[in-house]
């Protein structure tokens, strides 16, 4: 066994989000997740529902501390019905200096279903989360011994 083996856990707090090469700094958790899709076919002489693979579902949430606007208002452009929809990709990288290894994963065509317009609590910093889906990924770097 390794004896230093829990110093090479990754740590989230060395997490980034870049998109078009520009640090989101305002983003401190992001969480993905890929969903299989399968669709029932029916089989004769057997009570038990056959699954049939359909592709999958990548959806994901990213939350940041309420500091700025920009990039709400990149979002609110949807309203327009004469602009296009914000769609963007993002590398969602996690470095952790002291850990054995790093993963960096790129994020295509993100796009954003549900986003805050307004809100606080008193006495409070106040948290914004953003859900989305993406049409793709791949890993850029996966996690490999430094």
């Amino acid at each position: 066994m390794n004896p230093y083996q829990d110093y090479e856990a990754i740590s989230g707090t060395y997490g980034k989000v870049y998109e078009e090469g520009k640090w989101l700094a305002q983003f401190h958790s992001v969480k993905t997740d890929a969903e299989a899709k399968y669709a029932d076919v029916p089989q004769a002489g057997n009570n038990t529902m056959g699954k049939k693979y359909m592709g999958e579902e990548y959806t994901g949430t990213a939350v940041c501390k309420h500091y700025e606007t920009e990039f709400k208002k990149r979002l609110a452009r949807s309203k327009d019905p004469n602009q296009k929809p914000f769609v963007t990709d993002w590398l969602v990288a996690l470095e952790d200096p002291a850990a054995i290894g790093y993963e960096k994963v790129r994020l295509y065509g993100v796009k954003f279903t549900k986003w805050p317009i307004i809100g606080f609590e008193h006495g409070s910093l106040e948290d914004l989360e953003f859900e989305f889906t993406f049409r793709d990924y791949e890993y850029v770097e996966e996690i490999a011994a430094r």
